[in-house]
């Protein structure tokens, strides 16, 4: 989770749609989503990002 959260660094407000090619799904949301998605569902499921998205 370290190198996602490296990763967004300075893009928490570009659109989540510009950053990931592979999903239509909730365009214009805002890139820190991806905090709320690692932070929440990833530890309550324990699960990895990876485990729904597939790197490119």
């Amino acid at each position: 989770m370290d190198k996602v959260s490296e990763d967004i660094k300075g893009k928490e407000e570009i659109a989540r749609f510009s950053l990931q090619r592979h999903t239509d799904n909730e365009r214009g949301a805002a890139g820190r989503i991806a905090n709320i998605m690692s932070n929440g569902f990833s530890k309550a499921l324990g699960v990895g990002c990876d485990h729904c998205h597939k790197p490119w």
